[in-house]
Order: C-alpha cells, then structure tokens, then sequence
C-alpha cells in the first residue's frame, strides 16, 4: 500500500540478515546458490498442517527435477535527490485503497532494485514455540536520523506480472493500477516513534490511518477502527463499514550495506473478512525497500529530501488461489508494483510531536 522516493542510487543486492522466521519449514527447502542466495521453492505458507504438507512434498518433487526459482536481483535502481518532475498528481478510488491495505503495514514504500528472498531461520521450531507464545520476528528499526513525522511522495513507477496476466487472479485492479495509478504522484505523512525499548520503528497504526485519509473524506477518523501494539507489531487489524482486515508480519529482515542505506523485507498475510458469512479472503504480499538518506544540513542545502527510497511491493498466490496455480507459480510473484519515494520534513514540524501523542 504501500509512500514516496526519490531515485535510490545504485544499491547493490545484499543478503538481507534476517532476524526471525515465524512459521517452521525443512531446511531442505532452502537450497544456496553460488552467490550465497537462498532458493526458497515454496516460502509463503499460509495454509492448514494437513496441506502444508502435500505442498511440501509436491514442491520436493518440482524441486528434484530441477525447476528452481532464479534468485537474481534484476533491477538495480538508480539513486538521486531530486524529485520526478513529470509525475501528475492522482485521486485515488476508496477501491484503491482498499487493495493497498495488505502493503499499508509495510509501508514506508520501498526503496528497492527487485526483492531478494527471506531465508528460511536455522531454528524453525523454536521460532513457531515463541510465536505460539506470543512472540514473532522483531519489529524492523531504523536509524535515529529516521525518527519523526516526515511528508513523502511517491510515484508508482512500474507495474508488472511476472507470471503473465493469466495469473493473476485479480486482474481488474492490476489494469486499473496501470490505467490510474502508473506515473501518478501521491502525498502522505509517515511516522517513526521509539518503541517500549528505545528503539526507533515504523508507526504503523499512524501510517495505515494516514495513507486511509488520502482516500477517504474528512469525516471518518481511521485511528480508532486499528489495533496495534507497538511492542508486539506483527499484526494489525483494521475495521472498516463492510470489511475488516487484519494483516499478520511473518518474516522480516533487514540490512545495513552502508552507513548511509538500510534495506527492509517483510512478508505480510493479509485477511479480508466481509463479514456477510462469506469465506475470508487471503493475500500473500512481500515489501521489499531500499533507503539511502543524508543529514539535515546536507538536505536543506539543496532543498531536497533527506530520505530517498525505492519500493517493490510483490503479491503471490496462495493455496487458496488455487493449489495447482499456487504450485505453478514456484514462489515467483504474479503482481509487482514498483515505487519511488522522498521524505521531507513539515515545515516547522516537531520531530518529537507524534511520540508524544502516541
């Protein structure tokens, strides 16, 4: 659903570090490559134990007879500090925004070349026992520099279907993303507060409401309808007129490359309830984002941003899509949706405003 970025400078692809996995896979299934990569055939499980294992197996025998997932990085994105130019602004449609809830609790809009994949952790079982106990991968954090209220702009720059369109089971709102959205600039505030430890972490009840309002009238207030726990982040629950949507982080990772780029991953179950005794609707999406930033001073000498960012936000199939197709797609994304954003400061803004009203 994921803000906006400026051209992030050419980021080389580095193995994110991941810091916790949630859902217990053999470590068969992640086989390194030659360039430390991990080919991870059927990663994004949101499915019964019964039918995570027929999958398993399937996927073993697709993986014996050497059908693989190519884990290169195919885009490498430029980075610059000025802002497109030919970028028209966009109205966004209440069904847009909708649609960009599941990528909303991965938002900041990603900075990024083409998403790497999570590796599977080396202590699967145990990461399942301390989620069963209410635990889950640790919340992202950022670098003090990130800490605040900040304005981003982001254009959606691309929008692709690796699998081909046949394989999208949701091919309306991918056209309309094309016709509507494609080269079109939007405006939103984002937040970083300091969690109950200190650290500095994405605002994600504040940012989810914010990017709500661009799509909505004044007259719905969005903070009270989301539920999230700043110490416990990996699920956040939405209730809106005729659907509610809770969506659940359950890999993360992060890396620091350089002292001045941090590169985020997070793979987010999303669940639509209409609520009219329907079954729910689930969605497998990962965001994956580049960000490269400088200081204040360096920032206003030019007066451009401080924040530069690439985004790509890539839905997958799950079995409910279908298992045959979910199998067929060997954990290749069928929808990507490319961003460039940029994060300045409000004018006159208060860096610590909105740690106070959390």
């Amino acid at each position: 659903m994921q803000v906006s970025i400026l051209d992030a400078t050419s980021l080389t692809g580095h193995k994110p570090r991941l810091q916790a996995a949630t859902t217990p896979r053999p470590s068969s299934w992640s086989q390194p490559t030659s360039s430390g990569r991990s080919l991870s055939h059927c990663s994004n499980k949101f499915h019964s134990a019964p039918r995570w294992r027929r999958v398993h197996s399937r996927c073993a025998q697709r993986a014996a007879s050497g059908n693989s997932v190519d884990a290169t990085d195919p885009a490498q994105p430029s980075t610059s500090y000025s802002s497109p130019s030919d970028a028209a602004p966009v109205t966004a449609t209440r069904r847009s925004a909708i649609l960009a809830l599941a990528a909303s609790a991965s938002v900041p809009t990603c900075l990024s070349g083409s998403p790497g994949p999570a590796s599977a952790s080396k202590l699967p079982f145990l990461d399942a026992g301390w989620e069963a106990l209410g635990g889950g991968p640790a919340d992202l954090v950022f670098p003090e520099e990130f800490l605040g209220v900040w304005d981003v702009t982001s254009v959606l720059s691309r929008v692709e279907t690796p699998l081909g369109e046949d394989a999208v089971p949701n091919l309306a709102a991918v056209r309309r993303a094309q016709r509507e959205d494609l080269d079109h600039k939007t405006s939103y505030q984002v937040a970083f507060v300091r969690n109950g430890a200190g650290k500095v972490v994405y605002d994600r009840r504040f940012n989810t409401a914010s990017m709500l309002s661009m799509y909505y009238d004044n007259t719905m207030s969005f903070t009270e309808r989301i539920r999230w726990n700043i110490d416990d982040p990996n699920v956040l629950s939405l209730a809106m007129p005729g659907m509610s949507v809770r969506t659940r982080v359950t890999r993360r990772s992060e890396d620091l490359p350089q002292p001045d780029r941090i590169e985020t991953s997070e793979y987010v179950e999303s669940v639509y309830d209409s609520g009219d005794g329907g079954a729910p609707r689930i969605k497998a999406s990962q965001c994956f984002t580049k960000y490269k930033w400088r200081s204040a001073e360096a920032a206003a000498r030019d007066a451009g941003p401080a924040i530069v960012a690439t985004q790509v936000v890539s839905d997958y199939l799950t079995p409910y899509d279908g298992e045959q197709q979910y199998l067929m797609a060997m954990n290749k994304p069928y929808a990507q949706y490319t961003y460039r954003m940029s994060f300045r400061r409000p004018a006159n803004a208060n860096v610590n405003a909105v740690i106070a009203a959390s």
